[in-house]
């Protein structure tokens, strides 16, 4: 049978957990309790370090969550819990980094966020939604970087597109909520507008035009 410890009762030293007056790395589970005596949280350790599941409580009583460590690393599927028993977040491990799908939700249960790993890096297709289930933004990661990307209004109208023509080089395009074009510009070095740039009034009348170069308006 496993030994199960309050968590007070060990200490680290030099990266290992032992229990107190111990020369023996801890091997076993420690717990938490909240101040009204109710179960917080239990964690696995094997040799002093943390391995082997952990789950989470809330002062209620109701069930918060669960994971796994590997040589004190996170790993494989963590998954967390509101109050009320719906599911918040469920994401994935590879070494302590984060790799895969990782999705988080409303207490509602409405899906609020999706976003792909690979390496601990955003991959793919990541996307984020209003409590009402509307896409509020999307993008297409790759190396960290966008290269499309789309916000939307709670409407459901689009509030900005943004398109990656190079590696530094971005085409934006801004929106009012009735769907008319506001501004479309060139930006270069990522935030520095570099060629033709068009305003326009909400009711589609030319409003500014110009050129820009490295930044700075031009001719």
């Amino acid at each position: 049978m496993k030994k199960e410890i309050p968590i007070l009762k060990l200490v680290e030293r030099q990266g290992l957990h032992y229990e107190v007056n111990s020369t023996t790395p801890f091997t076993g589970t420690t717990v938490e309790h909240h101040k009204n005596g109710q179960l917080e949280r239990k964690v696995s350790y094997k040799n002093g370090k943390r391995h082997g599941f952990w789950e989470y409580y809330h002062e209620n009583g109701q069930f918060g969550g669960t994971g796994n460590y590997k040589d004190d690393k996170e790993e494989g599927l963590c998954e967390t819990f509101y109050e009320n028993g719906q599911l918040e977040s469920k994401e994935n491990y590879i070494d302590g980094i984060p790799h895969g799908l990782h999705e988080t939700y409303y207490e509602n249960g409405q899906l609020s966020q999706k976003v792909n790993y690979k390496n601990g890096r955003e991959e793919g297709l990541c996307e984020t939604f209003y409590e009402n289930g509307q896409l509020e933004w999307s993008g297409n990661f790759k190396n960290k970087i966008t290269s499309t990307y789309e916000e939307y209004y709670k409407n459901g109208q689009l509030k900005e597109r943004k398109v990656r023509k190079e590696d530094t080089c971005y085409f934006i395009e801004k929106f009012y909520e009735n769907g008319q074009l506001e501004e479309k510009t060139n930006y270069i070095d990522f935030f520095q507008e570099d060629g033709l740039f068009e305003k326009f009034h909400e009711n589609g009348q030319l409003k500014e035009k110009g050129n820009f170069k490295n930044g700075k308006l031009h001719g």
